[in-house]
């Protein structure tokens, strides 16, 4: 029989499992995205969109992931100390109404109307900045949250069954 068998249909077990494996993968890849960011001599606008990218790739494993056998899937906030608790938060909080949506509501806009040469001129006025997070700390907080999932891993694959 070959070493590697395949278990028998999938359960609400097994999809937790590709869940939490698909959860290491996204913060690995936001990892790598900070760490190719951190020795990369590329264009500001590159480095820039894949900083946005990693924060993306960490959010993932926090919200929800929809399932066959289970409804979703979402993954506790990692057990941190406050101050990477408030990083956290902080980068779920870009990721919802910054970085994957356009909230409105917190780009606190305006709308001003001119007129230039008798045809109307609208202004949009907005708070568009984004300040996003040091690379050291977001580095950090990826790390801390990997050690956590590869803690728990050993558990999760000596729950896994091939029943049904």
């Amino acid at each position: 029989m070959s070493p590697i068998q395949k278990l028998g249909s999938m359960n609400a077990e097994h999809e937790r499992y590709i869940f939490f494996q698909e959860c290491i993968t996204s913060l690995n890849s936001a990892w790598c995205i900070v760490d190719a960011i951190s020795i990369s001599e590329n264009h500001k606008t590159v480095t820039w969109a894949a900083y946005r990218m990693a924060f993306i790739e960490y959010a993932k494993p926090f919200r929800k992931s929809w399932g066959v056998h289970v409804k979703s899937h979402t993954l506790p906030p990692p057990e941190i100390s406050p101050e990477f608790k408030a990083l956290h938060d902080r980068i779920m909080n870009l990721r919802d109404k910054v970085l994957a949506h356009s909230d409105i509501a917190d780009k606190d806009a305006k709308l001003y109307f001119g007129n230039v040469e008798g045809k109307p001129l609208p202004l949009i006025a907005s708070d568009t900045q984004v300040v996003l997070p040091p690379l050291k700390e977001f580095r950090r907080l990826i790390e801390l949250s990997l050690d956590e999932l590869y803690s728990q891993l050993p558990a999760l694959e000596g729950q896994l069954s091939d029943t049904p």
